[in-house]
C-alpha cells in the first residue's frame, strides 16, 4: 500500500509540475509588451532614411484593440502601379527588425505597410496573447484596408516571416489578397511554441504535452490548428512562395510550413528550399556571421564610450548582403 501512495504521489508531483511549468512558460513567451531592439548592431530607420520614406498607419479593431506600423515607399523606385505589400513581422520585437526586407521590396517599386503585432511596438496590448491571435488582426487590417481603400484600388501581397510566415497564410484572406509570400512559416502553433521551449533546453521538452493541455484549457481547440487545416477551410488556392532553409534551428523541418504544404500537395503553392540559410535566409550567410560576430563583440563592452564608438564604426548596409537566391526567387514570383 505504501508503495502505491508513493507511486501516487509521484504521478501527482509531475503532473502539478507540469502544469505549473507550462503556466510560467506560457507568461515568460506571451505575457509582455516586446518593445524594440536597443543595439547598434540591429539596423534601424536611419540606415535607410536616405532611400525610404515612411508614414505612421494605425487602425483600430475595436476599444482595447488598436495595431501600429508604417508605410514605406522608396523616395526614387516607387511603382505606383504596382501592387501593396502588407508585411507581417516574427515574434521577437517589431516591424522595424525587417528594414532589410522592407528595403528590398521597396527597391522593387512596392509600397510596404509593415505593422507591428499586437502586443508589440506601436501596437497596443500589454501582452501578445497567443500566436493564432495574429489570424484575427491580419483579417481586421484587411478588412480596414478595402473599406477605407488604403489599397488605392490595387490588389495586395502579404509577406510574412516566421510569426509573419504563419500568419500571411494561416489567415482568411478577401479578395483584395492577390499573392502570398511566406518565409521560414511554421505550420502548427502550439508546436512552434513547444520547439522553442526545447531550443531553449531540452529538458523543457517535459512541459510539451502540459502545453498543450493548457492552451486548450485556456485558449480552445483553435490555440492548436494547424495552418494547413485552416488553408483547406478557406479553400482559397491564392499564389504563394513558401521560402525555408534546411538548416533552419528555429523553425522545425517537421513543423515547416515548406514540409507540411508539401506533404498535403496543396495547389498553388511554390517553394524554394535552401540547405542554409538559417532562419532568415533573405539575409546573406555573410551577412549573417557579421552579424552575430559584432553582436559578440558589443557585449563584451562595458563603458558607453565603448559602445559609442564601437557603434559608430559599424557598416550593418554595407555588410548585410541579400542572399541572391533568395532574393531571385522572390523577384520571379512576383513577377
Amino acid at each position: 500500500m505504501l508503495s502505491l501512495y508513493i507511486i501516487l504521489g509521484i504521478i501527482a508531483f509531475y503532473v502539478v509540475a507540469g502544469i505549473i511549468g507550462a503556466i510560467v512558460l506560457n507568461q515568460v513567451m506571451f505575457c509582455k509588451h516586446l518593445k524594440e531592439v536597443d543595439n547598434p548592431c540591429f539596423l534601424s530607420f536611419k540606415d535607410y532614411e536616405n532611400n525610404l520614406d515612411r508614414e505612421e498607419f494605425s487602425y483600430q479593431i475595436d476599444k482595447k484593440i488598436i495595431i501600429g506600423g508604417y508605410i514605406y515607399v522608396s523616395k526614387t523606385k516607387y511603382d505606383s502601379s504596382k501592387e501593396m505589400i502588407i508585411l507581417s513581422p516574427g515574434y521577437g520585437h517589431t516591424h522595424l527588425q525587417y528594414l532589410l526586407d522592407i528595403n528590398f521590396l521597396c527597391n522593387l517599386g512596392y509600397k510596404v505597410l509593415a505593422y507591428d503585432h499586437y502586443g508589440t511596438g506601436l501596437s497596443s496590448g500589454k501582452t501578445l496573447k497567443n500566436l493564432y491571435f495574429s489570424k484575427y488582426v491580419m483579417e481586421n487590417l484587411l478588412n480596414y484596408i478595402k473599406e477605407h481603400n488604403i489599397n488605392e484600388n490595387k490588389k495586395v501581397i502579404l509577406y510574412g516571416h516566421s510569426w509573419g510566415g504563419y500568419t500571411v497564410v494561416a489567415s482568411k484572406k478577401n479578395d483584395l489578397v492577390a499573392k502570398i509570400i511566406s518565409r521560414s512559416g511554421f505550420n502548427a502553433p502550439i508546436k512552434a511554441i513547444n520547439d522553442a521551449a526545447t531550443r531553449k533546453n531540452i529538458l523543457l521538452s517535459y512541459l510539451n504535452p502540459f502545453n498543450y493541455l493548457f492552451n486548450l484549457v485556456v485558449h480552445g481547440t483553435k490555440a492548436l490548428t494547424p495552418c494547413v487545416k485552416d488553408l483547406k477551410k478557406n479553400n482559397q488556392n491564392i499564389p504563394t512562395l513558401v521560402i525555408y532553409a534546411i538548416d533552419d534551428l528555429t523553425v522545425s523541418n517537421a513543423n515547416s510550413l515548406a514540409a507540411n504544404l508539401r506533404m498535403n500537395n496543396l495547389p498553388n503553392i511554390y517553394y524554394i528550399v535552401t540547405q542554409d540559410g538559417g532562419h532568415n535566409s533573405l539575409l546573406s550567410v555573410e551577412g549573417q556571421k557579421y552579424h552575430k560576430t559584432i553582436v559578440k563583440e558589443y557585449a563584451q563592452l562595458k563603458t558607453n564610450e565603448e559602445k559609442s564608438s564601437f557603434a559608430n564604426k559599424l557598416d550593418l548596409v554595407g555588410h548585410y548582403k541579400l542572399n541572391p537566391v533568395v532574393t531571385k526567387s522572390i523577384i520571379d514570383f512576383l513577377s
